[in-house]
């Protein structure tokens, strides 16, 4: 069989010492309680012939934290400098209930990571590194099925002026040829803000959504798509079979809606059909930055004078974009909190280039602030934490096509 991939999952937790909550700043406050466990989740994949120049296998890795900065992807990434032609994609859950201390420098230390804590770091990250060795080590036969669907009762805009939401959710199934589940790859967007006010770490909803995945075998993974600007949604329906649960607390909330998740992605995988032999392409490229802007600030010139200070000294010249293949899937990747008109108008470019379908997933390698495709008025979610300036969202969702097209 040409197609083989491994899966493996990583506890984070627990920690056995206070740590800042990354996710709500400023002066993050520090904590060692765990609502649940924190894990990085991993799954590589590797096809019969060269996926792209000098690359064999690709390793996804979704990791329960706020995002990932560069420098601690390319600390994990020296951790697995060994393993030869090999290609690792580091994602973040976005919970806002992780461990932080991960960023050296004074304003992201201040504003949501909290004081970095380079042993913590060093933790962390090499247990990262040893979830994505298991899932190469783990590596075996394998099929992959495709199901799509659409929850627009789950999402809702965070946004004034909007109701604009990426609804779209991808599922992929990785099973052996005997149809043992190895993987789940779930592709959806929803902020997991809503445990809001507790001082707990926890996975949120997308550690419920994968842990209940996980009760029915091999191991899921979330990938966040458009979320700068959309939220979780709670309908009723969402606790029909929890009738106590909407009366019970945040907490209770949390987990319902990551069921009502796992749901959805099992419901649309169910008619899904195994393909044996798969196409794996990869691509990445370089996305040149031009010079940063303060997004908090409307006033043209203003807000580049204004980003000198205070973003120029952690806005690198140029990040990277990677566009993965898998089967008849497109799936992009990019270091930005991407919003839903990006995400969408891209989804639907790389359809009508022939793929069956699309995910585009935020929080990759890097965070680079959110990416709007409008102007990013202080106002709005997608403001104050935008740095590249009016549009950078269409700009980088362009670029993100362009690399899914060669893949076809």
């Amino acid at each position: 069989m040409a197609f083989k991939a491994g899966a493996a999952r990583v506890a984070l937790t627990p920690v056995g010492h206070p740590v800042p909550l990354a996710g709500f700043g400023p002066d993050p406050v520090m904590t060692d309680k765990v609502e649940s466990e924190l894990h990085a989740r991993a799954v590589s994949l590797r096809g019969e012939a060269e996926i792209d120049s000098g690359v064999d296998r690709v390793v996804l890795v979704s990791v329960d934290m706020l995002i990932i900065h560069r420098s601690f992807a390319e600390l994990v990434r020296r951790h697995l400098a060994d393993l030869p032609r090999t290609r690792v994609i580091l994602t973040a859950t976005h919970t806002h209930f992780g461990i932080g201390g991960f960023w050296k420098g004074t304003l992201p230390e201040w504003a949501s990571i909290g004081k970095f804590d380079p042993s913590e770091t060093a933790r962390v990250a090499s247990l990262v590194a040893a979830c994505a060795r298991a899932a190469v080590a783990a590596e075996a036969p394998c099929t992959v099925a495709r199901g799509s669907a659409r929850h627009p009762e789950l999402v809702s805009s965070r946004v004034a002026h909007t109701h604009l939401v990426d609804d779209e959710m991808l599922a992929l199934a990785v099973d052996t040829p005997s149809g043992a589940r190895v993987a789940t790859l779930v592709f959806f967007a929803a902020h997991p803000t809503e445990l809001y006010g507790l001082d707990y770490l926890s996975g949120a909803w997308p550690g419920a959504a994968c842990e209940e995945l996980e009760r029915r075998g091999g191991v899921a993974l979330l990938f966040q798509q458009g979320i700068g600007d959309q939220k979780c949604s709670f309908p009723p329906e969402l606790f029909e079979n929890f009738a106590p649960v909407y009366s019970e607390g945040k907490v209770a909330k949390s987990h319902a809606y990551g069921l009502g998740v796992a749901r959805a992605a099992t419901a649309a995988l169910e008619s899904s059909v195994p393909v044996s032999a798969p196409s794996l392409r990869l691509a990445c490229a370089t996305y040149e930055l031009h010079p940063p802007s303060l997004g908090a600030c409307p006033i043209p010139l203003l807000d580049r004078l204004l980003a000198l200070p205070v973003v120029l000294p952690y806005w690198p010249r140029r990040t990277t974009v990677t566009s993965l293949r898998i089967g008849d899937a497109a799936v992009a990747f990019a270091p930005f909190e991407l919003c839903a008109a990006s995400t969408l108008r891209a989804k639907r470019r790389l359809r009508a280039a022939g793929f069956g379908d699309a995910a585009v997933v935020s929080f990759a390698d890097d965070w680079l602030g959110y990416a709007p495709d409008f102007l990013p008025l202080f106002w709005t979610t997608s403001g104050a934490a935008s740095f590249g300036g009016a549009g950078i969202g269409y700009s980088v969702a362009d670029r993100l096509v362009e690399l899914g097209e060669r893949l076809r």
